[in-house]
């Protein structure tokens, strides 16, 4: 009798505990995969599939190079089975907290020698990011398509490596992703030929990569979308327009409407190139890649 009572308690905490797992079709647990930021989020889903749990906990509208996780948060990544990292310095909040190590993937490492260094020791601001300084490496890396293709193949091993019983859907999966990434990096090379010998000006330092891949001179200012920049900044910006004569600033989103109203009486024209570092409130990171290179190939 009490053999009996005691495989009944097991078989009950045995279904309790199944109850907390992701399962795919044939009760195969899922791979837990979470992510630093949107774009290695959206190839973790794209390549994973269903048989990849991706999870993306950073809140809409906040910058994740500069977001901080909560505790509750902390632990999600703690408990998951792979952790995305950018690399190039993206997400310093990871150096700060007891991550496992082993399941820690920087997906940029085939190209750090290809890092863009920077030293701009200007403080500002991101929103609810707080106080921060541009300095060590630029992380936007995934704006040179040839570096997105990187990330998804990194994405890609890290999964193989992780489940190889899933490899070939896998594979297949990011052949895929290759190609519309490599579509991407097309359209974009072909945009980039009508700026040769032309400065673009930038409203962020967030394009360096964009910039290096494409060949294309960008100036970046400091400026944020939903600010109206100070006297001093419009007076550079004055000055700059003379030196370097431009006809397109770039933007992350859609600046103030007296602001973009300013830049357009100075003869220049405003072009959205969002980064997608975080989810996009509509489409997804192709659809918004795509937008800003027909917004740039427009504007010309």
């Amino acid at each position: 009798m009490k053999k009996t009572i005691l495989l009944l308690v097991l078989l009950l905490f045995a279904c309790g505990e199944q109850k907390d797992q992701v399962q795919v079709k044939g009760g195969v647990d899922k791979l837990k995969v979470i992510s630093v930021n949107y774009p290695l989020h959206y190839f973790a889903q794209r390549i994973g599939g269903d048989v990849v749990d991706a999870q993306y906990p950073v809140a809409e509208k906040v910058d994740p190079a500069y977001w901080e996780p909560s505790t509750k948060e902390i632990v999600l990544y703690q408990e998951a089975d792979l952790i995305l990292l950018n690399g190039a310095g993206y997400a310093k909040w990871v150096e700060k907290v007891s991550l496992p190590p082993s399941k820690l993937y920087n997906t940029s490492l085939p190209f750090k020698d290809n890092y863009v260094e920077i030293n701009e020791g200007l403080t500002h601001s991101h929103g609810p990011g707080g106080e921060h300084e541009h300095k060590g490496y630029a992380f936007i890396t995934w704006l040179n398509f040839d570096n997105a293709i990187i990330q998804a193949e990194e994405v890609y091993k890290a999964l193989s490596n992780l489940l190889p019983e899933s490899q070939q859907t896998f594979k297949s999966n990011y052949e895929s992703l290759k190609n519309e990434l490599a579509e991407l990096n097309q359209k974009m090379n072909t945009a980039a030929t009508k700026f040769e010998g032309t400065t673009l000006f930038g409203s962020h330092p967030v394009y360096q990569y964009l910039s290096g891949g494409y060949n294309i001179n960008i100036i970046s200012f400091h400026w944020e979308p939903d600010a109206m920049p100070d006297n001093f900044e419009w007076d550079r910006f004055k000055s700059l327009t003379k030196v370097n004569p431009s006809t397109i600033m770039l933007w992350e989103d859609e600046p103030l409407p007296e602001v973009k109203q300013k830049i357009i009486d100075s003869g220049i024209k405003v072009v959205v190139f969002n980064p997608c570092g975080n989810k996009p409130a509509s489409g997804d990171f192709l659809s918004v890649m795509n937008q800003n290179i027909q917004s740039l190939k427009a504007s010309k």
